[in-house]
């Protein structure tokens, strides 16, 4: 796994094969600046903050939106996955802790 992310007892991860979530974001940098911030300190094992993980959970629904709904299914299903997580993280207000490769 290239991005491991702990948040309490719950992990996660943003696989190899996933990354292409961050050049979406790329192409409109205004509207995914959590999204980016991420990808900015992928290598760094960053920490999320609590309200990040609030507003990454609207950065990943408005990214799905903009590229195809649940059309898209290889975005969806990416989506749908972190969605959970980052909720989660944020509803129990927990830390999210990142490892990377």
């Amino acid at each position: 796994m290239a991005f491991d992310m702990y948040a309490g007892g719950t992990h996660d991860s943003i696989g190899h094969n996933e990354e292409f979530i961050f050049a979406m974001a790329q192409a409109d940098e205004s509207r995914y600046p959590e999204l980016l911030a991420i990808w900015n300190a992928f290598y760094d094992d960053p920490r999320i903050p609590v309200a990040r993980a609030g507003a990454i959970v609207h950065e990943l629904l408005l990214l799905l939106h903009a590229n195809g709904g649940l059309k898209n299914k290889m975005l969806a299903h990416t989506v749908l996955r972190l969605l959970l997580f980052f909720s989660t993280a944020y509803q129990n207000g927990q830390e999210i802790r990142c490892c990377s490769d």
